[in-house]
């Protein structure tokens, strides 16, 4: 496998959904108001949380562990999967309140992740090259 169906091969073989464009747009207006802002966030922080996120949407989602969490996060339904999130994000306020890390690098962190997050959805949008629902008008693109 080359070095790009190895970066791209956590990517989904469907379309992207309009709820994933929405997510990708929303994440788009935060990284950027995040990044207007670079006083309050470590900059290898930002570093540390894309090539963290990265790994893990692309290439490590593939692995037999990746495979196995992705899984059993599929099978503990919606409801689990919410309370995953708010203790995930409850954990994150937590070390934020209590500072045990410092608060300019968990931003860093997060900015970082949101854009490998980016980076993944446009890269499945162009893989795909549709929306699901829709597809671009070839006499336009031609």
């Amino acid at each position: 496998m080359n070095w790009t169906g190895w970066v791209l091969s956590g990517i989904p073989e469907r379309p992207p959904t309009w709820t994933e464009v929405i997510i990708g747009l929303l994440i788009a207006i935060t990284t950027t108001l995040n990044l207007l802002s670079p006083s309050t966030m470590s900059i290898p922080g930002v570093g540390i949380g894309f090539l963290t996120f990265a790994v893990a949407l692309g290439p490590a989602s593939t692995t037999a562990l990746g495979t196995r969490i992705g899984q059993w996060f599929r099978e503990i339904g919606a409801a689990g999967r919410a309370t995953a999130i708010i203790l995930f994000a409850i954990g994150v306020a937590i070390t934020y309140r209590i500072e045990a890390v410092p608060n300019s690098l968990l931003h860093g962190i997060g900015t970082g992740g949101l854009l490998a997050t980016l980076l993944y959805m446009t890269a499945h949008i162009i893989s795909a090259g549709e929306v699901s629902g829709w597809k671009p008008n070839r006499k336009w693109t031609e």
